[in-house]
């Protein structure tokens, strides 16, 4: 079957011998090695040769919008990556010049040699300011730390440190700052480019203060008073979970479970709920609007469109739903209850969906707000709230539930601001805006050093801050700061 006819076989059936054959093909290793990129950007022509078959490259090229988007590829994780590798070679992501562009890009392919990571590039980057050479006697934390202290020189941007997100303290090695190519394990916190926490400033860099040292100036804001850690079990933990609770119920969906065990997106997102209501009068010192938008804004770090709101109603539901089913979750049904009503005032409910109460379990779920709630008028209340909620009659993507950041720290500073960042942050540490940065960093002041000595722990999105607030702040103080 020809390639350029995929799309329409992909359509019919996404296990087809076809199918399964492309995905094969592109998940090989070869498409994901770093050395690749140059190997097609120098070629004037290309084809891919597989077992008797021979692809010339135009077509391969051709094809690539059928099987990109076909619905079906989505169903496979390993093909999505497979097919993201090729896409992004096809479609010429390697001719872009600009270092930051090529290394964030590739970063998750592949390579034997480390230093690899950089020096595989290095005939496709435009080398003005940074003439980096390929040395491999270089210890490979010198050669990423060598390239991002280029990087921030010759941009003036701090966009690179986005990639050195400290997210266990414990296991990570000094300096802090530096960019582990091999090994970054989650992708920068998504946040619209026309926000600018340094707004137009530029990085101010020291070089003389020590290999292991980043210093930059900038402005601390605040300090970090109360934080909500995200509730994600170890791998271990969770299939050692998982192969307990399925011996009695091989059905239970993951979901389920996470909810069962007091883990995943929805305990976090009940305990952030918990912690803003109870800051609720510092917090509104630093921050317009409702509880609601607080919340949301926080736990996506963006800034929530109408149709999230009606998607995160069908996402309470379907939790209520859950929590109802479960032994000792009143607490959590109660803080449930407690949410949507403050969302009722924010957003109506989608009442064109299917409700998720049926008639005969009425009585049920009163015996259940009977052990929550001391008096008739409040069951009743959330009787009557919970009947309003509604589900898609055909289960769809939901869009809050693809923007939920669990995998961060949310926080509230000393004087209100809200925000998410690194999983490693605690009470104490400092929110600054640095210089040429996107986003505000978390730093944490070193133990008896001097007040210009941190540890970098990494970027974080701040309601308030994101828009050069700080340097617009006439009592802002200008300083260094020294990253470890």
């Amino acid at each position: 079957m020809a390639l350029s006819n995929i799309h329409g076989s992909l359509q019919h059936t996404w296990l087809s011998p076809t199918y399964m054959a492309l995905s094969n093909m592109l998940g090989l290793a070869y498409f994901s090695r770093v050395w690749i990129i140059q190997e097609i950007a120098v070629a004037k022509s290309y084809r891919i040769l597989w077992g008797e078959i021979t692809i010339p490259g135009h077509i391969l090229y051709r094809s690539t919008p059928g099987w990109l988007l076909a619905h079906s590829a989505l169903k496979l994780p390993d093909a999505i990556l497979a097919f993201k590798n090729a896409a992004m070679l096809l479609f010429g992501n390697h001719v872009v010049k600009d270092w930051y562009h090529l290394v964030v890009r590739f970063m998750d392919y592949e390579a034997t040699d480390p230093p690899d990571k950089i020096y595989a590039l290095i005939g496709l980057a435009d080398q003005t300011g940074y003439d980096i050479v390929a040395d491999y006697s270089m210890p490979v934390l010198e050669v990423y730390r060598d390239f991002a202290v280029k990087m921030i020189s010759v941009t003036k941007k701090l966009d690179i440190l986005q990639y050195s997100t400290v997210q266990d303290l414990d296991a990570e090695k000094v300096p802090l700052w530096v960019p582990d190519f091999q090994k970054v394990a989650k992708e920068p916190i998504y946040f619209s480019r026309t926000q600018n926490a340094s707004k137009d400033t530029k990085a101010i860099v020291a070089t003389s203060y020590g290999h292991d040292t980043l210093s930059l100036r900038g402005v601390s804001v605040d300090n970090v008073a109360v934080i909500v850690m995200p509730e994600t079990p170890s791998q271990e933990l969770w299939e050692s979970a998982k192969q307990r609770f399925r011996q009695v119920d091989p059905s239970l969906p993951d979901r389920m479970l996470l909810d069962l065990q007091g883990w995943g997106p929805t305990t976090w997102i009940l305990n952030v709920f918990k912690m803003v209501d109870e800051h609720k009068p510092v917090i509104s010192r630093q921050n317009d609007g409702d509880l609601i938008t607080w919340l949301l804004n926080s736990v996506t770090a963006c800034s929530v469109p109408t149709s999230m709101l009606t998607d995160f109603w069908e996402y309470l539901a379907l939790a209520i739903a859950r929590f109802m089913l479960m032994p000792n979750k009143n607490n959590e049904i109660k803080l449930l209850i407690k949410l949507l009503r403050l969302l009722a005032q924010a957003s109506p409910p989608p009442l064109e969906w299917e409700s998720i109460l049926e008639e005969q379990h009425r009585q049920a779920l009163r015996a259940v707000l009977v052990e929550i709630y001391d008096n008739e008028d409040e069951i009743d209340s959330a009787l009557e709230l919970i009947k309003l909620l509604r589900i898609r009659p055909h289960r769809n993507d939901n869009s809050f539930n693809n923007s939920v950041k669990e995998d961060r720290m949310f926080f509230i500073t000393e004087d209100g601001y809200l925000g998410i960042g690194p999983k490693s942050m605690r009470p104490g540490d400092h929110v600054c805006v640095l210089y040429g940065g996107h986003t505000p960093f978390v730093l944490r002041p070193v133990r008896g050093a001097g007040d210009e000595e941190y540890l970098f722990l990494g970027e974080s999105l701040v309601n308030g801050l994101m828009n050069g607030e700080a340097s617009e702040d006439e009592g802002a103080v200008d300083k260094w700061f020294h990253l470890r």
